[in-house]
């Protein structure tokens, strides 16, 4: 999967180009194996008289129980569990990446809390174009960097703004005594929806990817 002989930059704009990592082939491969296997098997176990049958089904049956179990033993370990940290609010001011071997609890009293923080690993993968500075990489500068940071520009004016996160809504209060043009830290998709004071309102992309909208005075 790692060689370089291999034309990975001529299947770049193909479909495999979405799969992103040669890894993630493996699970095409592993549901081809699985499917070879079981054809395989089966024709083993048609040539059995009944009582062999029998007897390898049983087995087969403890193989997976085996391996399910493990599986099931490694995810609810009950150490493994305890040492998960409860995701506190974020007091650096800053968005700052979350340890990638660190366990984090959350739950419907935190949720909020995330939006403080940045993964570690692919925080801007799905970044359109606009989004991302010239080098293409996630990075904490250039546009990307303050969109991370929670930054705001009103009328090209920053502005650190913290969002109330609830599942698929981020809410921002920004109190305006002007007319103005607000670009919001938020990556704009097109199913997006901006709702101001409750009813729903235009966008438009802004120069760096994101949400803009313009308000009236007092909005």
């Amino acid at each position: 999967m790692s060689t370089s002989f291999f034309p990975w930059e001529s299947v770049k704009e193909t479909f495999l180009g979405n799969i992103q990592f040669p890894y993630r082939l493996h699970s095409y491969a592993s549901l081809m194996i699985a499917a070879t296997t079981s054809f395989i098997l089966q024709q083993i176990v048609k040539g059995k008289d009944k009582r062999t049958r029998f007897l390898m089904y049983v087995g087969f049956l403890i193989i997976c129980g085996i391996n399910y179990v493990g599986v099931i033993q490694t995810i609810n370990n009950k150490e493994r569990i305890n040492s998960a940290q409860y995701l506190r609010p974020n007091k650096n001011g800053n968005v700052q990446p979350l340890q990638p071997s660190n366990l984090y609890k959350v739950d419907k009293n935190n949720f909020h809390n995330i939006f403080q923080y940045s993964v570690t690993f692919g925080e801007s993968d799905y970044y359109p174009k606009k989004a991302v500075n010239r080098y293409g990489v996630p990075e904490y500068v250039g546009k990307e960097g303050r969109i991370w940071q929670k930054m705001a520009l009103i009328n090209n004016k920053r502005k650190s703004v913290q969002p109330i996160g609830t599942p698929n809504n981020l809410t921002y209060f920004i109190k305006n005594n002007q007319v103005a043009t607000i670009d919001l830290p938020v990556v704009a998709y097109s199913k997006t929806y901006v709702y101001i004071n409750g009813r729903r309102s235009n966008y438009s992309f802004s120069k760096r990817g994101t949400v803009s909208v313009r308000v009236n005075s007092g909005n």
